[in-house]
Protein backbone atom coordinates (compact mmCIF):
# COMPACT_ATOMS: atom_id res chain seq x y z
CA UNK A 1 0.00 0.00 0.00
CA UNK A 2 2.82 2.37 0.97
CA UNK A 3 4.68 1.47 -2.23
CA UNK A 4 1.58 2.20 -4.33
CA UNK A 5 1.09 5.56 -2.54
CA UNK A 6 4.69 6.50 -3.27
CA UNK A 7 4.23 5.52 -6.92
CA UNK A 8 1.08 7.62 -7.13
CA UNK A 9 2.87 10.56 -5.56
CA UNK A 10 5.74 10.27 -8.06
CA UNK A 11 3.32 10.00 -10.97
CA UNK A 12 1.39 12.96 -9.66
CA UNK A 13 4.53 15.09 -9.41
CA UNK A 14 5.60 14.06 -12.91
CA UNK A 15 2.13 14.94 -14.17
CA UNK A 16 2.35 18.36 -12.52
CA UNK A 17 5.76 18.98 -14.11
CA UNK A 18 4.45 17.92 -17.52
CA UNK A 19 1.36 20.10 -17.10
CA UNK A 20 3.41 23.13 -16.15
CA UNK A 21 5.79 22.48 -19.03
CA UNK A 22 2.97 22.12 -21.53
CA UNK A 23 1.38 25.35 -20.33
CA UNK A 24 4.65 27.20 -20.94
CA UNK A 25 5.10 25.57 -24.31
CA UNK A 26 1.54 26.24 -25.42
CA UNK A 27 1.38 29.81 -24.17
CA UNK A 28 1.01 31.77 -27.41
CA UNK A 29 -1.15 34.08 -29.47
CA UNK A 30 -3.27 32.22 -32.02
CA UNK A 31 -4.95 34.36 -34.69
CA UNK A 32 -7.37 33.37 -37.45
CA UNK A 33 -8.96 35.39 -40.22
CA UNK A 34 -8.88 37.18 -43.54
CA UNK A 35 -5.95 36.60 -45.91
CA UNK A 36 -5.59 40.35 -46.47
CA UNK A 37 -4.17 40.70 -42.94
CA UNK A 38 -1.94 37.63 -42.87
CA UNK A 39 1.33 39.29 -43.89
CA UNK A 40 0.86 42.11 -41.39
CA UNK A 41 -0.03 39.86 -38.45
CA UNK A 42 2.91 37.59 -39.23
CA UNK A 43 5.23 40.60 -39.31
CA UNK A 44 3.77 41.94 -36.08
CA UNK A 45 4.00 38.47 -34.56
CA UNK A 46 7.69 38.15 -35.45
CA UNK A 47 8.39 41.50 -33.80
CA UNK A 48 6.41 40.53 -30.68
CA UNK A 49 8.07 37.10 -30.47
CA UNK A 50 11.50 38.69 -30.78
CA UNK A 51 10.71 41.03 -27.88
CA UNK A 52 8.89 38.58 -25.60
CA UNK A 53 9.62 35.00 -26.76
CA UNK A 54 5.84 34.49 -27.02
CA UNK A 55 4.90 32.63 -30.21
CA UNK A 56 2.28 34.05 -32.61
CA UNK A 57 0.52 32.07 -35.33
CA UNK A 58 -1.91 33.07 -38.10
CA UNK A 59 -4.36 30.83 -39.96
CA UNK A 60 -6.30 32.14 -42.97
CA UNK A 61 -10.00 31.30 -42.93
CA UNK A 62 -13.44 32.41 -44.10
CA UNK A 63 -15.11 34.98 -41.88
CA UNK A 64 -17.81 32.65 -40.53
CA UNK A 65 -15.17 30.08 -39.65
CA UNK A 66 -12.93 32.66 -37.99
CA UNK A 67 -15.67 34.02 -35.72
CA UNK A 68 -16.98 30.54 -34.89
CA UNK A 69 -13.53 29.21 -34.00
CA UNK A 70 -12.97 32.24 -31.79
CA UNK A 71 -16.35 31.74 -30.11
CA UNK A 72 -15.65 28.13 -29.17
CA UNK A 73 -12.24 29.09 -27.77
CA UNK A 74 -9.90 27.58 -30.38
CA UNK A 75 -8.30 30.94 -31.25
CA UNK A 76 -7.53 34.09 -29.29
CA UNK A 77 -8.15 36.72 -31.98
CA UNK A 78 -10.21 36.72 -35.18
CA UNK A 79 -9.72 39.23 -38.01
CA UNK A 80 -12.71 39.85 -40.29
CA UNK A 81 -13.66 42.28 -43.05
CA UNK A 82 -17.37 42.51 -42.21
CA UNK A 83 -18.27 43.59 -38.66
CA UNK A 84 -20.91 41.87 -36.54
CA UNK A 85 -23.84 43.94 -35.31
CA UNK A 86 -23.95 44.98 -31.67
CA UNK A 87 -26.72 42.43 -30.95
CA UNK A 88 -24.71 39.55 -32.42
CA UNK A 89 -21.62 40.63 -30.52
CA UNK A 90 -23.55 40.64 -27.25
CA UNK A 91 -25.09 37.25 -28.01
CA UNK A 92 -21.66 35.72 -28.59
CA UNK A 93 -19.87 37.61 -25.82
CA UNK A 94 -17.40 39.21 -28.23
CA UNK A 95 -15.49 42.49 -28.26
CA UNK A 96 -14.94 44.04 -31.71
CA UNK A 97 -12.66 46.86 -32.81
CA UNK A 98 -11.20 48.32 -36.05
CA UNK A 99 -7.60 47.32 -36.56
CA UNK A 100 -6.45 47.83 -40.17
CA UNK A 101 -7.48 49.90 -43.17
CA UNK A 102 -7.35 48.50 -46.72
CA UNK A 103 -7.23 51.31 -49.34
CA UNK A 104 -9.30 50.55 -52.46
CA UNK A 105 -8.11 51.98 -55.79
CA UNK A 106 -9.35 52.03 -59.38
CA UNK A 107 -6.85 50.77 -61.95
CA UNK A 108 -6.75 50.83 -65.76
CA UNK A 109 -4.79 49.39 -68.66
CA UNK A 110 -4.92 52.37 -70.98
CA UNK A 111 -2.09 52.90 -73.52
CA UNK A 112 -0.68 56.41 -73.67
CA UNK A 113 -2.24 57.58 -70.39
CA UNK A 114 0.20 58.00 -67.47
CA UNK A 115 -0.65 56.77 -63.99
CA UNK A 116 -2.90 59.16 -62.03
CA UNK A 117 -3.49 61.38 -65.07
CA UNK A 118 -7.01 60.04 -65.65
CA UNK A 119 -9.88 61.35 -63.52
CA UNK A 120 -13.02 59.31 -62.83
CA UNK A 121 -16.02 59.61 -60.54
CA UNK A 122 -18.74 57.32 -59.20
CA UNK A 123 -21.31 58.31 -61.84
CA UNK A 124 -19.03 57.60 -64.80
CA UNK A 125 -17.65 54.39 -63.27
CA UNK A 126 -21.18 53.08 -62.72
CA UNK A 127 -22.01 53.81 -66.36
CA UNK A 128 -18.85 51.98 -67.48
CA UNK A 129 -19.77 48.91 -65.42
CA UNK A 130 -23.35 48.84 -66.72
CA UNK A 131 -22.37 49.27 -70.37
CA UNK A 132 -23.82 52.77 -70.77
CA UNK A 133 -20.27 53.93 -71.57
CA UNK A 134 -18.58 51.56 -74.03
CA UNK A 135 -15.52 53.46 -75.31
CA UNK A 136 -12.70 55.27 -73.56
CA UNK A 137 -13.23 58.39 -75.68
CA UNK A 138 -16.88 58.64 -74.60
CA UNK A 139 -17.99 62.25 -73.93
CA UNK A 140 -18.76 61.34 -70.30
CA UNK A 141 -15.12 60.44 -69.66
CA UNK A 142 -13.77 63.24 -71.85
CA UNK A 143 -15.73 65.82 -69.86
CA UNK A 144 -13.76 64.86 -66.74
CA UNK A 145 -10.46 64.82 -68.65
CA UNK A 146 -10.39 67.75 -71.10
CA UNK A 147 -6.57 67.79 -71.25
CA UNK A 148 -6.16 64.10 -72.17
CA UNK A 149 -6.25 62.49 -75.59
CA UNK A 150 -8.33 59.43 -74.81
CA UNK A 151 -7.98 56.36 -77.06
CA UNK A 152 -10.96 55.12 -79.07
CA UNK A 153 -10.80 51.58 -77.67
CA UNK A 154 -13.52 49.57 -75.90
CA UNK A 155 -13.95 49.78 -72.13
CA UNK A 156 -13.48 46.32 -70.60
CA UNK A 157 -14.79 46.41 -67.01
CA UNK A 158 -13.30 43.71 -64.80
CA UNK A 159 -14.85 42.83 -61.46
CA UNK A 160 -14.71 40.14 -58.81
CA UNK A 161 -17.33 38.59 -56.55
CA UNK A 162 -15.05 37.47 -53.76
CA UNK A 163 -16.99 38.34 -50.62
CA UNK A 164 -14.46 41.02 -49.66
CA UNK A 165 -15.03 44.43 -48.13
CA UNK A 166 -12.98 45.83 -51.05
CA UNK A 167 -15.71 44.71 -53.47
CA UNK A 168 -18.55 45.74 -51.17
CA UNK A 169 -17.25 49.26 -50.64
CA UNK A 170 -16.49 49.73 -54.33
CA UNK A 171 -20.19 49.06 -55.02
CA UNK A 172 -21.06 51.52 -52.25
CA UNK A 173 -18.98 54.12 -54.06
CA UNK A 174 -20.75 53.43 -57.37
CA UNK A 175 -24.12 53.76 -55.66
CA UNK A 176 -23.11 57.12 -54.18
CA UNK A 177 -23.05 58.60 -57.69
CA UNK A 178 -25.71 56.52 -59.44
CA UNK A 179 -29.29 55.96 -58.29
CA UNK A 180 -29.76 53.33 -60.98
CA UNK A 181 -26.76 51.38 -59.64
CA UNK A 182 -28.16 51.57 -56.10
CA UNK A 183 -31.46 50.12 -57.30
CA UNK A 184 -29.86 47.48 -59.49
CA UNK A 185 -27.34 45.77 -59.27
CA UNK A 186 -27.10 47.33 -55.77
CA UNK A 187 -24.58 46.88 -52.98
CA UNK A 188 -22.72 43.67 -52.25
CA UNK A 189 -19.52 41.68 -52.33
CA UNK A 190 -20.95 38.79 -54.35
CA UNK A 191 -22.87 40.57 -57.08
CA UNK A 192 -23.87 39.40 -60.53
CA UNK A 193 -22.15 42.16 -62.53
CA UNK A 194 -24.07 43.59 -65.51
CA UNK A 195 -21.28 42.91 -68.02
CA UNK A 196 -19.23 40.24 -66.30
CA UNK A 197 -21.59 37.91 -64.48
CA UNK A 198 -19.96 36.75 -61.26
CA UNK A 199 -16.65 38.29 -62.28
CA UNK A 200 -13.27 36.88 -61.29
CA UNK A 201 -12.83 34.66 -58.25
CA UNK A 202 -10.52 37.10 -56.44
CA UNK A 203 -8.61 40.37 -56.78
CA UNK A 204 -5.38 38.66 -57.83
CA UNK A 205 -7.05 36.91 -60.76
CA UNK A 206 -8.76 40.17 -61.75
CA UNK A 207 -5.42 42.02 -61.61
CA UNK A 208 -3.73 39.49 -63.89
CA UNK A 209 -6.55 39.72 -66.41
CA UNK A 210 -6.37 43.52 -66.32
CA UNK A 211 -2.64 43.46 -67.03
CA UNK A 212 -3.21 41.30 -70.09
CA UNK A 213 -6.05 43.24 -71.72
CA UNK A 214 -5.81 46.78 -73.09
CA UNK A 215 -8.77 49.02 -72.32
CA UNK A 216 -9.58 47.18 -69.10
CA UNK A 217 -10.79 48.81 -65.91
CA UNK A 218 -10.90 47.39 -62.41
CA UNK A 219 -10.81 47.96 -58.66
CA UNK A 220 -8.12 46.55 -56.39
CA UNK A 221 -6.73 46.68 -52.85
CA UNK A 222 -3.77 49.07 -52.82
CA UNK A 223 -1.29 46.24 -52.20
CA UNK A 224 -1.92 44.88 -55.70
CA UNK A 225 -1.02 48.21 -57.29
CA UNK A 226 2.62 47.65 -56.39
CA UNK A 227 2.55 43.89 -56.62
CA UNK A 228 1.35 43.91 -60.25
CA UNK A 229 2.61 47.37 -61.26
CA UNK A 230 -0.93 48.59 -62.01
CA UNK A 231 -1.81 52.08 -63.22
CA UNK A 232 -4.11 53.97 -60.86
CA UNK A 233 -6.47 56.90 -61.48
CA UNK A 234 -7.60 59.91 -59.49
CA UNK A 235 -11.06 59.54 -57.96
CA UNK A 236 -13.59 62.18 -57.04
CA UNK A 237 -14.48 62.23 -53.35
CA UNK A 238 -17.61 63.39 -51.56
CA UNK A 239 -16.47 67.02 -51.65
CA UNK A 240 -16.09 66.88 -55.44
CA UNK A 241 -12.28 66.91 -55.34
CA UNK A 242 -10.21 64.54 -57.49
CA UNK A 243 -7.70 62.83 -55.21
CA UNK A 244 -4.47 61.05 -56.11
CA UNK A 245 -4.03 57.71 -54.29
CA UNK A 246 -1.14 58.09 -51.82
CA UNK A 247 -0.29 56.58 -48.46
CA UNK A 248 -0.68 60.02 -46.87
CA UNK A 249 -4.23 60.42 -48.19
CA UNK A 250 -5.14 56.90 -47.03
CA UNK A 251 -3.79 57.41 -43.51
CA UNK A 252 -5.37 60.83 -43.12
CA UNK A 253 -8.75 59.60 -44.33
CA UNK A 254 -8.69 56.58 -42.02
CA UNK A 255 -7.82 58.78 -39.05
CA UNK A 256 -10.69 61.13 -39.89
CA UNK A 257 -13.06 58.19 -40.32
CA UNK A 258 -12.18 56.72 -36.93
CA UNK A 259 -12.71 60.08 -35.26
CA UNK A 260 -16.14 60.63 -36.85
CA UNK A 261 -17.52 57.10 -36.94
CA UNK A 262 -19.29 57.14 -33.53
CA UNK A 263 -18.73 53.41 -33.17
CA UNK A 264 -20.01 52.48 -36.66
CA UNK A 265 -16.97 51.47 -38.68
CA UNK A 266 -18.79 49.60 -41.44
CA UNK A 267 -18.77 51.99 -44.41
CA UNK A 268 -15.70 54.20 -44.92
CA UNK A 269 -16.86 55.52 -48.30
CA UNK A 270 -16.83 59.25 -49.14
CA UNK A 271 -15.51 60.21 -45.70
CA UNK A 272 -15.91 63.95 -45.41
CA UNK A 273 -12.77 65.98 -46.08
CA UNK A 274 -11.24 67.97 -48.93
CA UNK A 275 -8.28 65.57 -49.21
CA UNK A 276 -10.15 62.40 -48.25
CA UNK A 277 -9.64 59.28 -50.34
CA UNK A 278 -13.16 58.07 -51.26
CA UNK A 279 -12.94 54.26 -50.81
CA UNK A 280 -11.48 52.36 -47.89
CA UNK A 281 -12.19 48.97 -46.33
CA UNK A 282 -11.63 48.02 -42.69
CA UNK A 283 -10.34 44.84 -41.05
CA UNK A 284 -11.80 44.27 -37.57
CA UNK A 285 -10.40 42.39 -34.61
CA UNK A 286 -12.67 40.23 -32.47
CA UNK A 287 -11.92 38.75 -29.04
CA UNK A 288 -13.97 36.98 -26.39
CA UNK A 289 -14.88 39.25 -23.50
CA UNK A 290 -14.64 36.30 -21.12
CA UNK A 291 -11.90 34.10 -22.64
CA UNK A 292 -11.48 30.40 -21.84
CA UNK A 293 -7.70 30.76 -21.94
CA UNK A 294 -6.95 33.88 -19.93
CA UNK A 295 -3.12 33.78 -20.27
CA UNK A 296 -3.35 33.61 -24.07
CA UNK A 297 -5.93 36.40 -24.11
CA UNK A 298 -3.65 38.53 -21.95
CA UNK A 299 -0.76 37.89 -24.34
CA UNK A 300 -2.96 38.82 -27.31
CA UNK A 301 -3.87 42.14 -25.70
CA UNK A 302 -0.20 42.62 -24.81
CA UNK A 303 0.84 42.04 -28.44
CA UNK A 304 -1.68 44.51 -29.86
CA UNK A 305 -0.82 47.08 -27.19
CA UNK A 306 2.95 46.85 -27.74
CA UNK A 307 2.74 46.85 -31.53
CA UNK A 308 0.32 49.76 -31.77
CA UNK A 309 2.07 51.84 -29.11
CA UNK A 310 5.39 51.29 -30.92
CA UNK A 311 3.74 52.34 -34.22
CA UNK A 312 5.04 49.24 -36.02
CA UNK A 313 3.83 49.79 -39.61
CA UNK A 314 1.68 47.13 -41.27
CA UNK A 315 2.74 45.50 -44.53
CA UNK A 316 1.09 45.46 -47.96
CA UNK A 317 0.12 49.12 -47.99
CA UNK A 318 -2.34 48.72 -45.11
CA UNK A 319 -2.90 51.40 -42.48
CA UNK A 320 -3.24 50.54 -38.78
CA UNK A 321 -5.26 52.20 -36.06
CA UNK A 322 -3.61 54.05 -33.21
CA UNK A 323 -3.56 52.39 -29.79
CA UNK A 324 -5.91 55.09 -28.49
CA UNK A 325 -8.51 53.94 -31.02
CA UNK A 326 -8.75 50.44 -29.52
CA UNK A 327 -7.63 50.84 -25.90
CA UNK A 328 -11.19 50.94 -24.56
CA UNK A 329 -12.22 47.82 -26.47
CA UNK A 330 -9.14 45.88 -25.37
CA UNK A 331 -9.80 46.83 -21.74
CA UNK A 332 -13.12 44.95 -21.96
CA UNK A 333 -11.32 41.60 -22.35
CA UNK A 334 -11.30 40.18 -18.84
CA UNK A 335 -7.89 39.38 -17.41
CA UNK A 336 -9.04 36.73 -14.94
CA UNK A 337 -11.19 33.63 -15.27
CA UNK A 338 -14.85 34.29 -14.49
CA UNK A 339 -18.11 32.53 -15.12
CA UNK A 340 -21.21 34.44 -16.14
CA UNK A 341 -21.47 38.12 -16.97
CA UNK A 342 -18.95 40.67 -15.72
CA UNK A 343 -19.59 41.79 -12.14
CA UNK A 344 -20.52 45.42 -11.60
CA UNK A 345 -18.66 47.35 -8.91
CA UNK A 346 -20.77 48.91 -6.19
CA UNK A 347 -20.81 52.67 -6.09
CA UNK A 348 -20.68 54.30 -2.70
CA UNK A 349 -20.79 52.60 0.72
Amino acid sequence: MVRRSVQNLILGCCGLILWLGSEAALANVEVIGTPVASATIRQWGNRFTSDTKIAVSYVEALEEVATSELFVGVYDLALVEHPLTADRLRARGLVQFPLLCVPVVVVVNLPGIPANALRLNARVLAAMYTGEILSWNDPGIAELNPSLSLPAIPVVPIAQSDGSAVTLNFTRYLASGSDSWRQKPGLGSGLIWPLGGKGEKDAETAAKRLMAQEGSLGFQPWVNKTRFDLSTVRLQNGRGEFITPTSGHFAGTFKTFLAKSNGDFSAPVNVDGADAWPILAVVYGQMKQIPEDVPDAQETVQMLTQILQAHVPPTDGLVSVGYEDVAQALSQVQSEKRFGPPQRKKVGP
